[in-house]
């Protein structure tokens, strides 16, 4: 059991990753303790503040931002790289593990990350939140506005509500601390003051051009955003039905819990037990057991403790590899 001091003096490689407001005071505090030939790294979503935070060590540094959640698969995910001019072997060896694990590379400086993330993440998120911020102020419940959207807008009320589900404290300090963050904000509220100028005055003329700028700025991207925003609606539309399909099947001792949906790798090796257990087990009746699919781990756990289920299959790790 090695105290923070203790992991940083021990360590090659020293990964800060806790929250923004957070990141500086506690590279300070370990920064003196690790050692000339070895690293300091983070996974900050901001990279200035940290990389010349880090940079005031002795030893090699670093900036990362990985474009995923911890949730996520590694493999075909974007890990962002800033090298420094203490960036030495174990940035190298970082680069090339993560290329071995079927990761993006994309290399910049923590300068140009920032102006970058500041549209990438600052601009869209911005967008989400005040978005369901105004639904928010209209007063309709979700639930009944929901019977009068169509699916496309319904996953744009979905996108909204997921990043509100998530913690403030981090999209706050995305907000907050990007140094270039007022810029993209402040162009967005000159955008919104264009259209609501245009609508006030029952401009329609106005509101084509306003419309025609922005498909001239997407350029070809539009008919490709429409056929696989299409994709996406269709895959939700089959998603909600068979959500309606399972809703009307109760779990019963003749199931087992599986984690859903059908044909993963936990589907296949629910299969092959199920048949294992036909062949060889003296209780027969474990042959007739059908599958009881569930969206969540913990499902699977609470079913069969609660008796709801005979037994249930649980894949010891879902994120990497399946």
């Amino acid at each position: 059991k090695l105290t923070n001091r203790e992991l940083a003096q021990k360590s090659d490689i020293t990964i800060v990753s806790v929250p923004i407001d957070n990141t500086e005071k506690v590279i300070r505090e370990v920064l003196p303790y690790i050692r000339r030939e070895a690293a300091i790294m983070d996974f900050t979503s901001i990279k200035q503040m940290p990389v010349l935070a880090m940079l005031k060590g002795n030893c090699e540094v670093l900036g990362m931002h990985p474009m995923f959640g911890n949730s996520n698969p590694i493999p075909g995910q974007t890990v962002i790289l800033c090298p420094t001019k203490k960036s030495g072997k174990w940035s190298r060896w970082m680069s090339d593990f993560l290329r071995r694990n079927n990761v993006k590379i994309e290399e910049m400086s923590a300068q140009e990350h920032d102006k970058i993330m500041n549209i990438a993440q600052g601009l869209i998120h911005f967008a989400e939140i005040t978005f369901a911020d105004g639904l928010r102020r209209t007063g309709l419940p979700i639930e009944k506005l929901f019977k009068f959207t169509g699916k496309a807008s319904e996953l744009k009320i979905q996108l909204a509500a997921r990043i509100i589900d998530q913690d403030p404290g981090l999209y706050g300090n995305i907000q907050i601390s990007n140094p270039y963050a007022l810029n993209s904000l402040k162009k967005y509220k000159e955008s919104v003051d264009e259209l609501l100028k245009i609508v006030e005055k029952k401009d329609l003329n106005g509101f084509k051009k306003y419309f025609l700028k922005n498909k001239e700025f997407f350029g070809n991207y539009t008919k490709q955003a429409y056929s696989d925003s299409s994709y996406l609606i269709d895959k939700f539309v089959e998603l909600k039905r068979n959500e309606k399909k399972l809703a009307q099947i109760k779990p019963t001792l003749s199931h087992i819990a599986v984690l859903g949906p059908k044909n993963t790798f936990s589907d296949i090796a629910a299969d092959k037990y199920l048949q294992n257990f036909g062949q060889n087990s003296a209780e027969k009746l474990i042959s007739v057991l059908k599958k009881y699919f569930v969206r969540e781990l913990w499902e699977i756990f609470d079913l069969v403790e609660k008796g709801k289920v005979k037994e249930g299959i649980a894949p010891i790790e879902n994120k990497l590899h399946g």
